[in-house]
């Protein structure tokens, strides 16, 4: 399913938008 992809993009994001400015 595509969900678990969009899913997994979306947690990979806001770690980014977490570890990192």
């Amino acid at each position: 399913m595509a969900s678990q992809l969009l899913w997994r993009s979306t947690i990979i994001f806001i770690t980014s938008l977490f570890l990192g400015p």
